[in-house]
């Protein structure tokens, strides 16, 4: 059972960056469009709650788009360049003939220990892809998080009358605890790394990782701090 599970999993390392590059596809294409729609949507959002700092908010979070934007398209042209020394491993087999080039020795040396075979240097590439994707993958989903934390309480004012006290006491409530969950997500588990700390915090880090969809990349986010 255990070798039939090894088997598949090594199936699915050979195939997964076919699922990559779909991916990055549909990201880059929907973060072409947020672009594109960014400056009405930050304006719209100012127009409707007139709120400075959210405003602000949004305008950062486009920044941050825009860079993942930027990352997927990076990985998507290393995963093209994989494709291509994969490719070139299977004509030349054999790799760089180094004797053959008539370079200085130091020259050889040095390069010869770099790029010993294509095997392992598509290998290093192919690792380089894959955490590039799952890095950008996860900003993309902390991106969601935010969007998600932060539009919560404004369908719940759209819904209640805004100007109660206990209304106004509960928002701004949500919106610290929400930056404390943020504060422990961006300290790599701050909150989580203290007993009695944790203690107290624990049901806040559960309500906000349960409306925020943290579970979801909560294994990728473990990885990379780990």
């Amino acid at each position: 059972m255990q070798k039939q599970e090894n088997k598949y999993i090594r199936g699915l390392f050979k195939e997964i960056w076919n699922a990559e590059l779909i991916v990055s596809g549909i990201i880059i294409y929907g973060l072409f469009l947020i672009n594109s729609e960014s400056d009405y949507f930050v304006d719209k959002v100012g127009a409707i709650t007139g709120n400075i700092l959210l405003v602000t908010f949004f305008k950062f979070l486009v920044g941050v788009f825009f860079v993942l934007l930027f990352n997927f398209i990076i990985h998507l042209l290393l995963r093209a360049y994989w494709i291509g020394v994969v490719g070139l491993n299977s004509t030349y087999q054999e790799g760089i003939k180094f004797e053959r080039l008539n370079y200085t020795d130091s020259y050889i040396k040095k390069n010869k220990k770099k790029y010993n075979s294509l095997e392992t240097y598509s290998a290093k590439l192919d690792d380089l892809c894959s955490q590039l994707f799952s890095f950008s993958f996860l900003v993309f989903l902390i991106c969601i998080s935010f969007i998600i934390i932060v539009f919560t309480p404004l369908i719940i004012l759209q819904l209640f009358d805004s100007e109660l006290t206990i209304i106004r006491i509960i928002y701004y409530l949500y919106l610290v605890l929400s930056g404390v969950f943020f504060i422990d997500l961006f300290s790599g588990g701050f909150f989580r790394k203290f007993k009695y700390l944790y203690f107290v915090y624990r049901p806040i880090y559960s309500f906000y990782s349960l409306i925020s969809l943290e579970f979801i990349y909560r294994p990728i986010y473990l990885t990379f701090i780990s």
